[in-house]
């Protein structure tokens, strides 16, 4: 009767120790890969202007980093530099650093970290970008409900971008 108990015992201990790793691996399967080289291109109709935003995200778990840029087709639009990033609820929060200064001459390193202005919620093939330095809602999901995100496709080379239109064209 001993040797009984102590097998059960042992069996109701591997049987748990079974269900938690496969708990344990589905809350890991679930982290998003957010992976790659991103991008955006809009064109404001109004001035024929046009701009490109482009991440590159490295991903190890829930932490990111890596490297931004982006430009207008004229003026002093450009910006670059690194970021870095935690990936909460599905969701990417970005700290950005600019390596630029304020004429635009490359620096060495980043000053510092902005932020998180922005997270991403990544959609199948795309990410979506929504702001979050003016969130005006109760919490997330709400957000990205009611607000129209911007949305960043998969840079492959030789694949066209399409092209967000803004104002009247």
């Amino acid at each position: 009767k001993g040797k009984a108990m102590k097998l059960k015992n042992i069996l109701i201990v591997a049987i748990s120790l079974l269900f938690t790793s496969q708990i344990y691996a589905k809350q890991k399967e679930k982290i998003p890969d957010f992976s790659g080289r991103w991008a955006l291109t809009e064109l404001l109709c109004e001035r024929d202007l046009y701009m490109v935003t482009n991440y590159v995200f490295k991903q190890k778990g829930n932490k990111v980093w890596g490297a931004y840029d982006g430009g207008a087709s004229a003026g002093k639009g450009l910006d670059e530099g690194r970021i870095k990033g935690i990936i909460k609820e599905n969701r990417l929060f970005i700290q950005e650093c600019s390596i630029l200064d304020e004429d635009k001459n490359r620096l060495n390193k980043c000053s510092e970290y902005s932020g998180p202005h922005y997270y991403f919620v990544k959609d199948r093939n795309v990410l979506k970008r929504y702001s979050i330095s003016y969130i005006k809602y109760e919490n997330y999901d709400e957000q990205e409900k009611r607000e129209k995100p911007d949305i960043f496709y998969r840079d492959i080379r030789n694949k066209t971008i399409p092209l967000k239109k803004i104002g009247n064209c």
